[in-house]
C-alpha cells in the first residue's frame, strides 16, 4: 500500500469537519426526544445490507445499504438519519477491520452524504411543490432530488479521495465507470423512493417490492462482477506488456507489483523462487507496507510458498482462521504490516513449481476468488517472464565465460613450465567461480600426490596427498570428478582437513588427458556449496585444458632430456677429439654466467648463457678430427669447414624447445666487434649481448 499524502489526510480532516454539524444535530435530536423505533430499524438495515459491498475499484465499495438510507430520508430527520448512516457505517467498518483511517473517512463520508439528502428532501416538501403536482408527486421529486444529492455527494467523495491519493486519475476509464455507477446508483435510489412511497400508501405492496428489489440488486451486482472481470483482464493484458518490456528480473517484479495494487489491495507483496536444492526460498521482490525490502532467504518448510506448491493456489479471506482450518503452520509477518487477509499463486515453468507469488492486506476478506485467478494469471506472466531473464542472464554468462575459457586455453597452452600452468589453472578456476581456494596436486607415479600450486596458504604437512585418502582414491579410480556440498558428507580424513582449515565444500577433479591422469584439481568453498551442472562443466574444461598442456609439457620434456642425454654424449666425444680438459666447459659457463649476473641478466637468460657455454662446440662433430687435431695453419678450404661448426650446433640444438634460446647465443659466439667472425660477420651490437659475453669467456679461457 502506498504511503497516504498529506493532502488526503487534509481532505479527511474537512470531511470530519464538515460532518461534525450532521452528527451533533443527530445527537440534540436522540438525546431531545425518545428516538423513534423506525431510527433503529433503518439503522439494522444499513448495516444489513453493507455486508456484502460491490468492489469498484480496490479501495472503493458501494453497497444497497443507499436504499435504507432513502428509506430513512423520507421517515428521518436530517440529524438523526446522519447519525444512524454514519454509526451504521462505523459498525459496519470495524466488523471488517478497516484501517482507523478509512472508519473515520467512511464514517464521516456517510453523514454528509445521508444528512445532505435527508436536506434535500426536507427543502422541498417544505416548499410550495404540492400545489403543483400533488402531495404524491412533490414526495416523489423530493425523493428523486435526495436519491441524486446521495448519489452526486457518494461518487463525488470517492472521486476526490482517489484523486488525492494517486490511485486514479480522470481517464476515460476511470469516466466510464463514475457513469456507470453513478446511471446504476440513481435508477437503484429513484425506483426505491418510488417503491418506499407506494409502501407508505399501500403496505401490501412490500411483499412484490422485496423480490423486485433483490432482483435488481442482483442485476447490478452482476454486471459489476462482470465489469471487474474485464478490467482485470485488461489489467492481465498490461501485465503482459509490462513484463516483456525489461530482461531485468526485478524491474519485471516491480511492473508486476504496480499492476496488481493498481486493481486489488496489496499492502504486502512478494515473489519468491525456490533455491537450488528445493529446500529454501529466497524472496527477490518483497514489499511490506508499500516499502521495498531487501531480497531475503527462508527454510521453505512453514512458508506460504511451500504450502501453496504442496496445495495450489491459496485463498486466505481471514488468516488466523483460514490458516488453522487449513492446517497452515503459524505465519510471520515482515513487520510493518500484520496481513488479514492473503492470496497466493504458484510460478510454473514447464509443469514444474519454481517459486510463488503473493499479495497481501491488512484488512480481512479483501480477495475474492476472482482475484486469485488474476493472480495466477499474473504469476504465469511472471515465470515467463522470469525463465526469459534467466535464459538472457545465463546466455550473457555462458558468452563471457566462453570468452574467458577462450583466454585461459590460450594462456595456458603457451606455458612450458608445470609450475606456470599450475598456477594459472588454480587462479582461473577462483576468477571464475569465486570459491575460497583452489589447489592443484600433480601424480609422478608414486604412493602420494605431489603439491604444484594453491591459491591459499601451503601447510608444510601437506606437500604430499597419500593416494589411499577416500575421495583421492575414488576420483583417481573413476576418472570421475567427487563433489561434497558439506563437509559433513565427506569421509572422515576429507572431513578433518576441511574442519582445519575452515571449509564447508569440495569439489576432488581429476586432471586427465588421453585416459591418463596427470594430477587431480581440489576447490573448496567457505559457506555450504550446491555445485551447478554450469560449474561442473566450466571446472571440466579447465581441468581438461591443464591437463593435455601438463601432459605436453611432461612429452616435450622426456623428449628434451632425450635429445639433452644424445647431445651430451654428443659433447662428451668432441671433448675427447679435441683434448680439452674435462673442465673446460664447466669453467666457461662459470665465467659466463658470472658475468651476466654483475650485468643483472635474468634467471631465463643466465640459464640459456649457461647451456650455450656447454654446448658452444657442438657443431665441431662435424668437423673432420684431422682439422681439429692439426698443429699448423689451416688452408682456406679447412678455415671454411672450420667456421661452419656454430651453424651446424644451432641446427642440433633446434630440435630441443627447451633449448631454443640458447640457438643464437651458440650460432654467433665466434663473431667478432669489427666484424671478422664467423658465420655472419655481424658487426658490434648486431651481435647479441649473451653471445658477446660468451666470447669473452671463451677467448678468456683459451689463454
Amino acid at each position: 500500500m502506498r504511503p497516504i499524502p498529506k493532502r488526503a489526510y487534509v481532505f479527511i480532516a474537512i470531511t470530519c469537519l464538515v460532518a461534525v454539524p450532521f452528527v451533533a444535530l443527530g445527537v440534540q435530536d436522540v438525546l431531545g426526544d425518545e428516538p423513534p423505533t423506525v431510527a433503529f430499524y433503518i439503522w439494522a438495515l444499513v448495516v444489513l445490507l453493507s455486508l456484502r459491498p460491490i468492489r469498484i475499484a480496490p479501495n472503493v465499495e458501494l453497497s444497497a445499504s443507499e436504499v435504507a438510507v432513502l428509506a430513512g430520508v423520507v421517515l428521518l430527520p436530517p440529524g438523526t438519519l446522519a447519525l444512524v448512516a454514519g454509526s451504521a457505517r462505523l459498525v459496519n467498518d470495524l466488523v471488517t477491520r478497516k484501517s482507523f483511517i478509512r472508519i473515520l473517512r467512511n464514517s464521516a463520508a456517510q453523514s454528509i452524504s445521508a444528512g445532505v439528502a435527508a436536506m434535500s428532501f426536507q427543502l422541498v416538501i417544505m416548499s410550495m411543490l404540492d400545489q403543483l403536482i400533488g402531495s404524491i408527486g412533490e414526495v416523489i421529486v423530493a425523493g428523486a432530488i435526495a436519491a441524486t444529492a446521495l448519489v452526486v455527494l457518494d461518487l463525488g467523495q470517492i472521486i476526490s479521495l482517489q484523486l488525492i491519493l494517486g490511485t486514479d486519475r480522470l481517464s476515460r476509464s476511470t469516466m466510464g465507470w463514475i457513469g456507470r455507477t453513478g446511471r446504476a446508483q440513481l435508477l437503484w435510489g429513484l425506483a426505491a423512493v418510488i417503491t418506499i412511497e407506494i409502501v407508505l400508501i399501500q403496505p401490501w405492496f412490500l411483499l412484490p417490492a422485496v423480490p423486485l428489489f433483490l432482483l435488481g440488486y442482483l442485476d447490478i451486482r452482476a454486471r459489476f462482477i462482470a465489469e471487474r472481470r474485464a478490467r482485470l483482464l485488461a489489467t492481465l493484458v498490461e501485465v503482459g506488456h509490462a513484463v516483456g518490456a525489461s530482461l531485468d528480473p526485478n524491474e519485471v517484479f516491480r511492473n508486476v507489483y504496480r499492476q496488481v495494487a493498481a486493481v486489488m489491495d496489496a499492502d504486502n507483496f512478494f515473489v519468491a523462487t525456490l533455491g537450488p536444492e528445493g529446500s529454501t526460498v529466497r524472496y527477490r521482490f518483497l514489499i511490506d507496507g508499500g516499502k521495498e525490502l531487501d531480497p531475503v532467504e527462508r527454510p521453505k518448510e512453514g512458508t506460504l510458498v511451500g504450502a501453496t506448491i504442496e496445495r495450489g493456489p491459496l485463498l486466505l479471506k481471514d488468516v488466523e482462521r483460514d490458516a488453522r482450518r487449513l492446517g497452515l503452520p503459524d505465519l510471520e509477518s515482515w513487520g510493518a504490516v500484520v496481513e488479514q487477509s492473503i492470496i497466493v499463486a504458484p510460478l510454473r515453468q514447464r509443469d514444474t513449481f519454481v517459486g510463488a507469488i503473493s499479495a497481501q492486506s491488512r484488512r480481512p476478506a479483501a480477495y475474492d476468488e476472482g482475484d486469485l485467478q488474476l493472480l495466477a494469471a499474473i504469476a504465469n506472466e511472471a515465470a515467463i517472464a522470469l525463465e526469459r531473464a534467466n535464459l538472457h542472464d545465463r546466455t550473457a554468462t555462458l558468452s563471457r565465460r566462453l570468452f574467458e575459457l577462450h583466454r585461459i586455453g590460450l594462456a595456458i597452452s603457451e606455458k612450458t613450465e608445470l609450475v606456470d600452468v599450475t598456477k594459472l589453472l588454480a587462479e582461473s578456476v577462483v576468477d571464475l567461480l569465486k570459491p575460497a581456494v583452489s589447489a592443484v596436486y600433480i601424480d609422478k607415479g608414486g604412493d602420494t600426490l605431489d603439491f604444484a600450486f594453491t591459491t591459499g596458504q601451503t601447510p608444510s604437512d601437506l606437500l604430499s596427498l597419500p593416494k589411499i585418502a577416500p575421495a583421492v582414491s575414488r576420483v583417481l579410480e573413476t576418472g570421475m570428478p567427487v563433489a561434497f556440498s558439506r563437509r559433513a558428507d565427506a569421509p572422515e580424513y576429507t572431513r578433518k582437513l576441511l574442519e582445519r582449515f575452515g571449509h564447508e565444500a569440495l569439489l576432488v577433479h581429476p586432471l586427465r588427458s588421453a585416459d591418463q591422469t596427470i594430477g587431480v584439481l581440489f576447490v573448496t568453498w567457505h559457506e555450504a556449496h550446491v555445485f551447478t551442472d554450469d560449474e561442473r562443466e566450466l571446472i571440466g574444461i579447465l581441468a581438461g585444458v591443464g591437463a593435455s598442456t601438463m601432459r605436453s609439457i611432461r612429452l616435450y620434456r622426456e623428449l628434451d632430456e632425450a635429445y639433452l642425454s644424445t647431445v651430451s654424449t654428443l659433447m662428451s666425444t668432441i671433448v675427447a677429439r679435441d683434448h680439452y680438459r674435462e673442465d673446460h666447459q664447466r669453467k666457461i659457463a662459470a665465467d659466463a654466467v658470472a658475468v651476466g649476473e654483475r650485468l643483472q641478466m635474468s634467471e631465463h637468460e643466465l640459464r640459456d648463457l649457461r647451456y650455450a657455454s656447454l654446448f658452444h662446440s657442438l657443431g665441431k662433430i662435424g668437423v673432420p678430427a684431422a682439422i681439429l687435431s692439426k698443429a699448423g695453419p689451416l688452408t682456406p678450404e679447412e678455415k671454411k669447414i672450420m667456421q661452419e661448426h656454430p651453424l651446424l650446433g644451432a641446427r642440433i640444438l633446434e630440435s630441443i624447445r627447451f633449448l631454443r634460446g640458447v640457438v643464437p647465443i651458440v650460432r654467433h659466439a665466434y663473431e667478432r666487434w669489427d666484424g671478422t667472425g664467423y658465420p655472419d660477420a655481424l658487426v658490434a651490437e648486431q651481435i647479441p649481448l649473451t653471445a658477446r659475453i660468451l666470447a669473452v669467456a671463451i677467448a678468456f679461457e683459451s689463454m
